[in-house]
């Protein structure tokens, strides 16, 4: 199966976020440029995005997928930078996100010739999108491109995704009184303070859509920082978090309500560092020629908003399990594989034949 083959190289090729990922990029060219497609390297400092064009003509479909995988983790059974067959499932790192989909699409598009399509098929291969989507971000920047559909590969076992939440972190600063802690009377604590703002979160009530799962925008406090000497009352606490919204409107809401419970008890929130905003591009018309699975929607972040921001109609879709992702013994299976060629080869023939 020649999409296993490319896989094992694109395994092999280290692309964490933090490492450059051009030998990933000039990997792929390599493989591409012998058909006589349309090739462009986006290149920004030691990172690039690929863009391959195949056929002459507007419209048609346009696979998206994200090159950079997660920094590898401890507990990994198998060498995460070595494709490893065990019980028909394939281990190693960024094999289900998203370098399976990659694979997929990179043996499609090299058995293609331009002069069959009748509308195009691009393919964009983008960097950091498990840091702050910069390549997506620069590439549709720069680019004019207007697709009658564009495909956002991440695992979603092969069912549309046509939503998913917004997602906002922030830095709040909490600011208290030091004092001696033979006396803390005499001082305000500031951690005290952002303890008091976490645990009122929990007054926040929001919708329910049960498209999601969970079914309610949620909060997560994941990162505090205070106090600095056990004998002294701190006067500075720093709280990091971010929170998941199911709509543009309880994005808003939700923003608001933090930045009251933090006024209430001495806080400050810092503008927010990061912000993907709410993603929904339903196009039925679209979505009954991609799939007869129901389409759903997700709580995790892709690249999807971006292409909406752009008027580009796009859906989320692509082999394996989330739940897989991000963690160690990360793993796609041959089947799977062999599915989303099958369902791409499709979509490939409705699209652009």
């Amino acid at each position: 199966m020649k999409t296993l083959n490319i896989l094992q190289s694109l395994v092999e090729i280290d692309s964490e976020s933090k490492k450059s990922n051009l030998p990933l990029i000039y990997f792929i060219k390599e493989i591409l440029s012998c058909n006589g497609f349309k090739i462009e390297i986006q290149r920004i400092g030691n990172k690039a995005n690929l863009i391959v064009k195949i056929g002459n003509r507007e419209g048609g479909l346009l696979f998206s997928g994200h090159t950079d995988t997660v920094p590898v983790g401890d507990g990994w059974e198998t060498n995460p930078f070595k494709l490893t067959k065990r019980k028909g499932k394939y281990y190693g790192l960024g094999t289900v996100d998203t370098k399976g989909f990659l694979a997929v699409v990179i043996s499609i598009a090299s058995e293609l010739t331009k002069q069959k399509l009748k509308k195009p098929l691009t393919l964009n291969f983008t960097f950091d999108e498990e840091v702050d989507f910069l390549g997506a971000k620069k590439l549709l920047i720069s680019k004019n491109q207007q697709p009658d559909l564009a495909i956002i590969g991440e695992p979603t076992k092969m069912a549309p995704v046509i939503a998913h939440k917004g997602a906002t972190a922030l830095r709040i600063c909490f600011y208290g009184k030091e004092a001696h802690g033979s006396n803390p009377r005499k001082g305000i604590n500031a951690i005290e303070l952002a303890v008091q703002f976490i645990i009122s979160l929990q007054d926040f009530v929001g919708k329910e859509d049960k498209m999601f799962n969970p079914p309610l925008s949620t909060t997560c406090v994941s990162k505090i920082k205070g106090g600095i000497a056990i004998n002294k009352v701190p006067a500075f606490c720093e709280v990091e978090m971010e929170f998941r919204a199911i709509s543009k409107e309880e994005q808003k809401l939700i923003l608001t309500f933090i930045k009251e419970k933090a006024k209430k008890y001495n806080g400050k929130v810092e503008v927010p560092f990061s912000v993907m905003p709410f993603y929904s591009s339903v196009r039925p018309e679209n979505i009954k020629k991609l799939s007869n699975k129901k389409p759903f929607a997700v709580a995790f972040c892709t690249e999807a908003f971006l292409y909406e921001k752009y008027n580009i109609p796009s859906v989320v879709l692509g082999p394996g399990d989330i739940k897989r992702a991000h963690k160690p013994n990360e793993f796609i299976t041959e089947s799977e594989l062999f599915q989303a060629e099958k369902q791409f080869r499709g979509i490939i023939q409705k699209f652009c034949f």
